[in-house]
């Protein structure tokens, strides 16, 4: 980092991917986690709350105390380290091994601090469960641990966070290890739906569940093993009102208010995953012309905002789901 770039952090002040430290160690293995756990960002060692540089003093001893601290998370978080004049800047890239721990606890940057993590956040921060017209998506930060394969999936199982599936074992959020996929194939062919798609990618888990279309539900009753015992005057009369598929970009543009951060808009979606954001939410909008930038010649400045553009609009207006009216 040179010089100008640390003075522009300085003016820019503490935020969502910037943190201001006097000294030392304390509390650094938490921002780093935090940090790890959402898009990355820089911590400023040797720089007060209020951005006044102070400077630390024995530069390569605070190095080696800093990577030890990156390597004591779980698992072990890779960190650059330099020094910009009297500043020690740690650096932490866009992590791909979500989620990150230190000292047995889960931390997450919110705004311009890092929190720990609830026991509901926590359960969130692993899937993401997407409904759509054909289909349902659970999504899951991660791909597979280092010696599985797709093929294994179901026969072995390999923790990725020995101490995460601890933790969440006691919490009675998992069973057994690896018998996740044994379970949903036997409940499909149970319930005769279709098993599963599964898609492996290095940074993500997706389980594609099809869904029946309206056509097949009036034909044909899914209630489970025992619905043979089922007779056909409880079947449920199916209406001709179809709701409208909701895409990632309708939803985005519908909580776009005038101009919006990217931060603003992850949070009105409810979505913890940042990276999953950009990628399934932001992207596609730009993509297609639906929502433009404020600052398009400084994309990834930090006083970037979103709004939207008039093909935006009309997509809304035409794919947005209508209000059914309802007779008295």
């Amino acid at each position: 980092m040179n010089r100008q770039a640390l003075n522009d952090l300085l003016a820019l002040g503490e935020g969502f991917t910037t943190e201001f430290k006097k000294a030392g160690t304390s509390g650094l293995g938490r921002e780093i986690c935090a940090f790890a756990n959402a898009t990355g960002g820089v911590i400023l060692i040797g720089v007060t709350d209020a951005g006044e540089v102070v400077g630390v003093a024995d530069h390569n001893k605070l190095k080696s105390d800093v990577q030890a601290t990156a390597r004591s998370a779980e698992p072990p978080i890779a960190v650059e380290v330099e020094s910009t004049g009297e500043v020690l800047c740690v650096t932490v890239p866009a992590q791909h091994s979500k989620p990150y721990s230190f000292g047995g606890k889960f931390y997450l940057r919110e705004g311009a601090s890092s929190q720990q993590m609830s026991r509901q956040e926590i359960r969130e921060f692993f899937y993401h469960v997407y409904v759509f017209k054909d289909r349902v998506e659970v999504v899951s930060p991660g791909g597979l641990p280092a010696g599985m394969s797709e093929a294994d999936l179901g026969i072995k199982s390999i923790p990725r966070n020995p101490l995460l599936f601890g933790m969440l074992h006691r919490m009675e959020a998992v069973e057994h290890i690896g018998s996740g996929i044994r379970r949903i194939r036997r409940l499909c062919a149970e319930y005769g739906v279709a098993e599963p798609e599964i898609e492996v990618s290095p940074h993500w888990f997706v389980l594609r569940f099809p869904r029946p279309s309206i056509a097949e539900e009036a034909g044909q009753e899914r209630l489970g093993p025992d619905a043979a015992e089922v007779t056909p005057e409880v079947t449920p009369e199916v209406t001709p009102e179809v709701t409208p598929e909701v895409t990632p970009e309708v939803r985005l543009c519908g909580v776009l208010d005038g101009e919006m951060s990217r931060q603003a808009l992850q949070e009105k979606l409810t979505l913890k995953d940042a990276e999953y954001f950009r990628k399934a939410y932001l992207v596609p909008a730009l993509e297609k012309g639906l929502i433009e930038m404020t600052l398009p010649d400084k994309p990834r400045s930090s006083k970037q905002r979103y709004r939207l553009t008039e093909r935006g609009r009309r997509y809304l207006e035409e794919h947005a789901p209508e209000q059914n009216d309802k007779d008295a």
